[in-house]
C-alpha cells in the first residue's frame, strides 16, 4: 500500500517529461501565473503590516523596494525553477545554470560590449519615440505610455536616495536581482522550451526577446530591449551556460544606474532630448564596435566548451 502512495506522489517519471511542448508551455503559464498573484498577494498583505494600510495613497521608495523584490522573485525565479524541476526532477539542469565558465577574456569583453551598447540603445529608443501604432490601436499605446511612465517614476523614486549604502540596495534590487530572475525565466526556460519545440536557435532566441520586450509594458524602449534580449539570448546559446546572459543582463542594469548616481552626484546637467542627427554617428561606431567585440566573444565561446559541474 505505501508502495502505491509513493508511486503516486512521486511517480517514476517527471511530471512533464515526455510531454508535447505546447503542453508544457501552457504549464508554465499557468505556473508563473499563479506564482505572480501568491506573490502579489503575500507582499500586498505583508506591505501593509509593515507599512500602513494607506502606504499605496502615498508609496515610499523603501515600499518599491519590498515590492521589487517580491515581483522579481515570484514572476521569474520561482516558476522558472518549478518549472525545471517538474521537467528534470532537477533544479539547474534543463536552464543549464549548473554550467560555469571560467574564461576572463570573455567577462571583459561582456564588460566592454555593455558600454559600446549605449549608444545604441539609445539610437533605438529614439526611433522607438517616432513610432506610433496605428489609429485602432490608439488606446493600447497610451496605456503603455502610462505604465512606462509609472515604472520610471517608480524607477526615479527608488534612484533618488544618492547615499552609497542606498546605492548598493538599488543595485542588488535593479541589477543583480532582476538579472537573476529575468535570464532563468526567459533563457534559461522560456528560450530552451522554445528551441526544444521549433528546432531553430535563432527563432527560439528572436522569439523569446520579443517575449521579454512586450512583458514589460514598455513601448518606447521595445525595440532597444528586444536587441538586448537577442543579444542576451545569442550569449546563452554560444556559452550554453546561463551565467553569461545574467552576468551582461547585470552590468547593462549596473552600468545604468552607476551613471545616473554619478551624474547626480557630480551635479551634471544632461540635456533632455538628443537630436537623431546628433545621435546617428556614435551610434553607427558603437555598432560597428559592438560587431567585432560580439565577433571575439563568438571566437573565444567557440574555442572552448563551458566548464560542467552536476
Amino acid at each position: 500500500m505505501s508502495d502505491k502512495k509513493n508511486t503516486f506522489l512521486f511517480p517514476s517519471q517527471p511530471f512533464l517529461s515526455g510531454k508535447p511542448y505546447w503542453v508544457q508551455l501552457v504549464v508554465l503559464f499557468f505556473l508563473t501565473l499563479f506564482c505572480m498573484i501568491l506573490f502579489s498577494a503575500t507582499s500586498g498583505i505583508a506591505a501593509r503590516i509593515i507599512y500602513g494600510n494607506d502606504i499605496l495613497e502615498a508609496p515610499t521608495a523603501s515600499f518599491y523596494r519590498f515590492v521589487q523584490f517580491f515581483n522579481a522573485v515570484g514572476t521569474f525565479l520561482v516558476p522558472a525553477l518549478l518549472f525545471a524541476f517538474l521537467l528534470e526532477r532537477k533544479w539547474f539542469s534543463f536552464n543549464l545554470a549548473c554550467r560555469s565558465i571560467h574564461q576572463p577574456a570573455v567577462v571583459a569583453l561582456i564588460l566592454l560590449l555593455s558600454f559600446a551598447l549605449l549608444p545604441v540603445i539609445g539610437l533605438l529608443v529614439t526611433l522607438n519615440g517616432m513610432i506610433h501604432l496605428p489609429d485602432s490601436w490608439a488606446a493600447v499605446e497610451q496605456w503603455m505610455t502610462k505604465h512606462e511612465q509609472a515604472s520610471t517614476l517608480v524607477l526615479e523614486t527608488m534612484l533618488n536616495d544618492t547615499s552609497v549604502a542606498i546605492l548598493l540596495l538599488n543595485l542588488f534590487l535593479c541589477a543583480v536581482l532582476p538579472a537573476l530572475c529575468e535570464e532563468f525565466f526567459f533563457r534559461g526556460t522560456l528560450q530552451q522550451l522554445f528551441q526544444r519545440w521549433f528546432g531553430n536557435a535563432h527563432v527560439a532566441i528572436w522569439s523569446t526577446a520579443f517575449i521579454f520586450s512586450a512583458i514589460h509594458l514598455q513601448f518606447g524602449g521595445f525595440f532597444a530591449r528586444w536587441l538586448l534580449g537577442a543579444y542576451l539570448g545569442y550569449l546563452f546559446w554560444w556559452s550554453q551556460s546561463l551565467w553569461l546572459p545574467i552576468l551582461a543582463h547585470l552590468l547593462h542594469n549596473a552600468i545604468s544606474i552607476l551613471l545616473q548616481f554619478f551624474i547626480s552626484q557630480s551635479g551634471i546637467t544632461l540635456p533632455q532630448e538628443t537630436s537623431l542627427s546628433a545621435q546617428l554617428p556614435v551610434a553607427l561606431l558603437s555598432l560597428s564596435l559592438c560587431a567585432g567585440l560580439i565577433f571575439m566573444v563568438h571566437k573565444l565561446l567557440k574555442s572552448r566548451e563551458p566548464e560542467t559541474t552536476e
